[in-house]
């Protein structure tokens, strides 16, 4: 438990007594990702130089630096925001890029699955539905649309990545709607108790 304390301390910058535990969270996941993302990038970065992919290196190089600038900002700032800001956007350009391209072997999607929990989780439900809703929507234009320039999937491969994808978005939403009620009847459970027992008191 001591060792879990410390880790949430560092991924929350020690902000604790600032933000609220919603932003809190918020600000540990920011890290997580930001972490995550950062040794991900370096390993492709790595496989781009030793297969001799210009793109890869070029691309990895580019998040990298947006990466780590966000990191230091928001360590220096303490500003949140803005870096959940630069972050999601660049999820969302490399997303489209991968889509585009299809990554290696058209394997890109995968990075998708992730998408809609970081929208909710760094924004909220709503709004996480309405990224991912959008991101939807680009796949289906990807998909669908007879673009040159648009690698070719299988309509198999199409159909798997669509249904697996919906049902991913829809299950997310449906959860975080009944955590925000449970959240909901425990906040307003606890202030009827408050009351009370001010009430008590005061007889």
């Amino acid at each position: 438990m001591i060792f879990l304390d410390k880790i949430n301390k560092i991924l929350s910058f020690n902000l604790e007594d600032k933000y609220d535990a919603g932003i809190v969270k918020k600000i540990q996941l920011l890290n997580i990702f930001m972490f995550v993302g950062t040794i991900t990038m370096l390993v492709f970065l790595v496989i781009g130089i030793i297969t001799n992919e210009q793109k890869i290196v070029l691309t990895n190089v580019i998040s990298l630096l947006i990466i780590i600038g966000s990191w230091i900002y928001f360590y220096k700032t303490k500003n949140y925001r803005p870096a959940i800001n630069i972050v999601s956007i660049l999820y969302t350009i490399l997303l489209i890029g991968y889509l585009t391209t299809g990554g290696h072997e058209r394997t890109g999607l995968l990075w998708f699955y992730p998408f809609p929990f970081f929208m909710t989780h760094f924004f909220d439900s709503k709004k996480g539905v309405i990224f991912s809703l959008i991101s939807l929507f680009i796949v289906l234009f990807v998909f669908f649309l007879p673009i040159d320039i648009f690698v070719e999937y299988k309509m198999s491969f199409k159909l798997r990545f669509l249904g697996s994808y919906s049902f991913l978005v829809v299950a997310i939403f449906f959860v975080e709607r009944i955590s925000l009620k449970m959240r909901k009847k425990l906040e307003k459970k606890c202030l009827t108790h408050n009351r009370l027992a001010t009430k008590k008191m005061k007889l």
